[in-house]
């Protein structure tokens, strides 16, 4: 062995990516890294000369990993020519469209204090699984749904007289589920896998409390329905 070259997990990927799109070999992670090896082993060869390399893996391995522009993106591997490639991309599928665009009813809200029966028959007869929960300020604190109030009743953790602070999925605490801002402004293309983990998305508008702090209130609810209609509707 006469030359060792070091590599990291971003060129190994990203060159495994350029290989999959432009040469249409499904190769993982390990054969990137050999790739890039070896093209920066020919820089110094000079012109003229042959470079073999061997692919040892395929991406049977990787499908949840560097193929995925999330993940590469969480990690900081996409680069930035790539990323602005695959956000325009996006762009065009969503034709620019905003959340705006989708002219969304008026969100159906409920306070904390509500009794769970009364939202369960507030999601009733408007046909949702879901309402945002507000306070008496009308501040966003976090959402309700048909499935946990089903979940804790039939489990006995809570009665038909619990309120709805005792059922909801609060926002912005370490023990629920993290808070994701969603404007009428934001584009389509930044909701894309959004609803892969969430049922549902409440639109905001910011409430200024003080000079430092900023709270929320509902203006609207989103769910994957309202971007298949939008797309079904916008195809042409």
């Amino acid at each position: 062995v006469d030359r060792w070259i070091k590599i990291t997990d971003k060129p190994a990927f990203t060159m495994a990516r350029r290989l999959i799109r432009e040469e249409g070999l499904l190769c993982g992670g390990s054969s990137g890294g050999a790739v890039w090896a070896a093209v920066e082993a020919a820089r110094s060869l000079g012109p003229g000369k042959r470079v073999v390399t061997l692919l040892p893996d395929s991406v049977r391995n990787y499908m949840t990993r560097f193929l995925n522009d999330d993940w590469m993106k969480q990690r900081g591997f996409l680069d930035e020519g790539e990323e602005l490639r695959k956000q325009n991309e996006r762009d065009a599928h969503w034709n620019g469209a905003r959340v705006k665009d989708l002219k969304l009813k008026r969100a159906v809200v409920i306070e904390m204090k509500t009794p769970v029966n009364d939202a369960v028959e507030l999601m009733k007869d408007n046909g949702f699984d879901q309402l945002p929960v507000i306070t008496s300020r009308g501040i966003l604190r976090g959402i309700v749904t048909l499935g946990n109030v089903l979940s804790q009743m039939s489990t006995g953790r809570v009665t038909h007289e619990a309120k709805v602070s005792d059922v909801m999925f609060r926002f912005q605490t370490s023990s629920s589920r993290k808070f994701r801002e969603i404007t009428p402004d934001t584009p389509l293309a930044e909701l894309d896998h959004f609803f892969e983990n969430n049922i549902a998305g409440i639109v905001t508008e910011r409430l200024s409390i003080d000079e430092e702090r900023v709270a929320f209130t509902p203006v609207h609810v989103i769910t994957a329905v309202d971007l298949l209609t939008y797309l079904m509707s916008n195809k042409d």
